[in-house]
């Protein structure tokens, strides 16, 4: 692909990669880079899991990753976002990582990274653990420089570990020449996060890495995920998001709870209709229930409260991962179950205002489509009690202004412990998000970033070479 097709910060990173990495990367020899994009997961992303609708929409800030194989049995890793922070680069030898992996559970494997100023590995050493027999058998064992940087935030629910996965992948694919098929960079990334470093992530995030398109929202489905459909952003709107620097891990156990529940409910509502020839054709999954017949017919057989003992005695083997289920929790299968079906329901009729109002949609669309935004963040809030306090303000400032500023919607995004936000505004209107911004950092004395414009998926530039001389 020519210069002038490739992204800035992938050309801006090539370009200074002697300056900045000279002491990393060997010269003479060929490095491979490779770069993904952030997402905003405009609606859906909770429910992903369950195999429901997503939409999606890709950012122009990315993670950056370069590859190089060595010629000894070490592993040197740099983050260039550490810059000013005490670790500036880690090293492994080949062997203890070899060690772990072969143990069962990961257990040993994710210690490696366990200690606070090495977290940021995790998902590195994962990936090589994982295609560890694919590349002892391309390079005979030796090991590996890998140099990443990102534009995204860590942590804020933007993408940030499924992008630098998703480039590391690529990146290793292209230095190994490991197989190519179009699903395998999305399975092998979505195995290292759930099983290996047991994260939640939604299935269809690495279909949007790998092959979002810029300025277009995706619209993703299925088991396994994939892209269903491209739509166009009117040029007379904007998508940004907004992390607001709140980070709590400890949300990630609700986040979790409320994933069991929808799958737990789920599984309930397929058993209670397999003897129910009529409802089945309608019902056979929750991603096509329409909801009124959820509200007439199926809502009363799905139980409120179901603990995970009782289900695990009535339902082994339900689907993969189960055992996330702990026999002492009481999950709520009905309230998540409702959120998902409500939630498909707004996904696509949103695509359908977008389509109805062509390349310049009017103020009535627009404004509907903000309406769904803010019907999602008020459900999700209700039902997960996830979403933080700055999240909940920046929301609630924004419907404020609705009419008066361009702005027409925003929701909470869950991902990231829902402490980022997705804003819908007018084209040529972030003055005025930038001045909720600047109140938000008054009130909770935190920095918040704003993030705009889109760029195309990992998959559309590919992994890229380059090398230096002394």
């Amino acid at each position: 692909m020519a210069d002038t097709q490739l992204p800035a910060d992938l050309l801006n990173f090539r370009r200074l990669l002697q300056k900045n990495l000279g002491g990393l990367f060997a010269p003479g020899r060929p490095v491979f880079i490779a770069r993904a994009p952030g997402r905003l997961d405009l609606l859906g992303g909770a429910t992903a899991l369950a195999a429901m609708p997503v939409l999606h929409f890709p950012l122009s800030q990315a993670v950056i990753v370069a590859v190089q194989p060595r010629l000894d049995r070490r592993i040197l890793i740099r983050n260039l976002n550490l810059n000013r922070e005490r670790v500036l680069t880690v090293e492994y030898r080949l062997d203890d990582l070899l060690e772990a992996a072969a143990q069962p559970d990961w257990k040993m494997l994710r210690g490696l990274s366990a200690a606070a100023e090495k977290s940021w590995t995790g998902s590195v050493l994962a990936a090589l653990a994982l295609l560890n027999p694919l590349l002892q058998e391309k390079s005979r064992g030796l090991g590996v420089n890998i140099a990443i940087e990102s534009a995204l935030p860590a942590g804020a629910g933007l993408g940030y570990s499924g992008a630098l996965l998703t480039a590391l992948l690529l990146a290793l694919q292209e230095a190994y020449a490991l197989p190519s098929g179009k699903a395998d960079l999305a399975e092998w990334a979505f195995r290292i996060e759930q099983e290996i470093m047991r994260r939640k992530c939604g299935p269809p995030d690495f279909q949007t890495f790998l092959f979002g398109k810029e300025g277009q929202f995706a619209l993703l489905q299925g088991e396994p995920a994939e892209i269903k459909s491209f739509l166009p952003l009117p040029p007379n709107l904007q998508l940004l998001a907004i992390d607001t620097g709140v980070r709590r891990t400890a949300e990630w156990q609700k986040l979790n709870e409320t994933c069991v529940s929808l799958l737990i409910g789920r599984t309930l509502l397929r058993e209670a209709l397999a003897g129910q020839d009529s409802l089945r054709p309608a019902a056979e999954d929750p991603a096509s229930v329409p909801e009124e017949l959820w509200q007439k017919v199926l809502k009363k057989i799905v139980p409120y409260r179901c603990s995970g003992a009782e289900f695990l005695r009535n339902h082994p083997g339900s689907w993969e991962g189960e055992e996330e289920v702990d026999p002492e929790k009481r999950y709520m299968p009905r309230t998540m179950l409702e959120f998902a079906i409500e939630e498909a329901g707004r996904v696509h009729a949103f695509m359908r205002l977008m389509q109805e109002g062509g390349s310049n949609p009017d103020e009535v669309h627009c404004r509907e489509a903000g309406a769904l935004l803010a019907a999602s963040h008020d459900h999700f809030s209700r039902i997960s009690g996830m979403v933080s306090e700055d999240a909940n303000w920046l929301v609630e400032a924004s419907e404020r202004m609705i009419g008066e500023a361009g702005i027409y919607g925003a929701r909470a995004m869950p991902w990231g412990a829902a402490g980022a936000v997705v804003v819908l505004c007018k084209s040529g209107k972030t003055d005025h998000v930038q001045n909720l911004i600047s109140r938000l950092k008054s009130q909770f004395g935190k920095s918040p970033l704003l993030l705009t414009d889109s760029s195309s998926g990992a998959k559309t530039f590919g992994a890229v070479t380059a090398q230096f001389t002394n």
